[in-house]
């Protein structure tokens, strides 16, 4: 049972690497870059060195397509302790793959 998650990168920097719960699943070297990995209920975030974005919890079904682009995080006051300037934000519409 996989999904796929489609993250266009925006703001984030091609060397950030795409966190998928505890694993590191790759750098974000496209403007959008896919991954297939298993459905079910999961934390994703980016890193670069020692900053880290925001968590995002996300749910996959099988079979199912989740684009998140990746924006600046106007919420961040001080960035560095409240888990980074950069958020995903889940795109308009999920479909099957």
């Amino acid at each position: 049972m996989c999904a796929t998650l489609r993250i266009h990168r925006g703001p984030a920097s091609p060397e950030r690497v795409l966190l998928f719960d505890t694993d590191e699943l790759g750098p974000l070297s496209e403007e959008v870059t896919d991954f297939t990995v298993p459905s079910g209920h999961h934390l994703i975030s980016l890193k670069l060195g020692r900053y880290h974005s925001v968590t995002t919890r996300v749910v996959l079904a099988d079979g199912q397509l989740l684009d998140m682009t990746v924006e600046e995080n106007p919420d961040a006051v001080l960035p560095i302790v409240q888990g980074g300037y950069l958020r995903f934000r889940k795109d308009a519409k999920d479909h099957k793959v």
